[in-house]
């Protein structure tokens, strides 16, 4: 039979293991992002009233879709890796910085200009 000393030290031992496994993946690394792997690449905001997507094209073209479910607009944009960071220009003018943060499964969290985190759920990876 155990001891309760013995079954209290085993649930600490366990509550410690899933509290470091919690901090471990809170901590997990950020992706670094390349030109080749952003072209060809769709992400899409997972958001319950902005709707924006990014269809991000060879060349630096990445056409945008931004807005409500009621309102859109659908500008075609350039994009340029500065860094870490994408840079996403209307002519000359910075409109949006993404910056990585964290790839969650099918998901990539972004740093947006504002300093909010995005999260996009990637739809379409074409290398």
């Amino acid at each position: 039979m155990f001891s309760l000393d013995l079954m209290h030290a085993s649930f600490v031992r366990i509550l410690s293991l899933i509290a470091l496994s919690a901090f471990a993946a809170s901590e997990s690394p950020a992706f670094a992002w390349t030109e080749r792997t952003i072209s060809g690449l769709t992400i899409d905001l997972v958001d319950p009233v902005k709707c924006e997507t990014l269809y991000f094209r060879p060349h630096g073209s990445v056409a945008v879709t931004y807005g409500t479910k009621h309102s859109f607009t659908a500008p075609l944009l350039n994009w340029r890796l500065v860094g870490q960071t994408v840079r996403i220009y209307d002519e000359d003018k910075i409109v949006e910085e993404l910056t990585p943060v964290r790839c969650d499964g099918g998901y990539l969290l972004l740093r947006k200009r504002d300093g909010s985190i995005g999260r996009f759920r990637v739809v379409e990876r074409k290398a």
